[in-house]
């Protein structure tokens, strides 16, 4: 019996750490010229800071211990670098800010890989945006031209969404990056939809009914169901 009994102890011993290895989580990230700033770490469902590091040699690392999955927000104090990740047991991730790329877990590098899609166009879209104002009072034709543009850019991002968007949200619609992808999906397909008189088009309502089905993990996002009763 003494000896059931050690041997059951020494087996609890063993695994508390391996259980403890398999809920640490690691992130790990280069950038570049700006080694001695900080990156900040932040629970986006909760909006309270995590952690924080300094960068240096162009290196920057974030180890931790969880017992659930939580989206973060990690973030350079100018925010030329910031990515959504999910965290949870096990999750080992790394972040090349130079190159805006996410490798590791699945769903954080897909969000990112949607969210650096949509900011090219989005990029581009502004750039044209600017360029209208500037000559507004002196050349029509231009301008038209240049709004012409900028609403093919809406287009693009709608577009995206109605196609890698959706697939990158049901590959997702059990975990809380699903709820994220969502989000960005319907702030780009209610880009200059005047959501108060007109009718919901094909692309809302396909939105609508994605959102009416969506898993309460999904529905749980701190945003999505505030941007969504804009739209119902």
């Amino acid at each position: 019996m003494r000896k059931v009994k050690f041997i059951f102890g020494l087996l609890l011993v063993i695994s508390l750490p391996v259980l403890a290895q398999k809920n640490n989580y690691s992130i790990v990230g280069t950038i570049t010229d700006h080694d001695g700033t900080y990156v900040k770490m932040h629970n986006k469902e909760t909006n309270m800071k995590m952690d924080s590091t300094i960068i240096v040699n162009g290196k920057f690392q974030f180890r931790g211990h969880t017992d659930t999955s939580m989206l973060v927000m990690v973030n350079t104090e100018d925010w030329s670098m910031n990515h959504t990740l999910l965290i949870q047991p096990g999750t080992n991730l790394s972040i090349d800010a130079t190159n805006a790329t996410v490798r590791g877990d699945q769903p954080s590098a897909q969000l990112n890989q949607q969210i650096e899609k949509l900011k090219a166009l989005k990029t581009k879209q502004q750039q044209v945006a600017r360029q209208a104002v500037r000559v507004l009072d002196e050349d029509k034709v231009k301008y038209d031209s240049l709004v012409a543009i900028y609403d093919d850019y809406t287009q693009q991002m709608k577009d995206y969404v109605d196609s890698a968007g959706w697939l990158l949200y049901e590959a997702n619609a059990e975990n809380k990056i699903g709820g994220e992808i969502l989000l960005n999906n319907a702030y780009v397909l209610t880009m200059g939809v005047n959501l108060y008189n007109e009718e919901p088009t094909p692309a809302i309502q396909r939105l609508l009914s994605y959102y009416a089905s969506a898993s309460p993990v999904v529905k749980n996002h701190p945003n999505l169901s505030q941007h969504m009763q804009k739209i119902a």
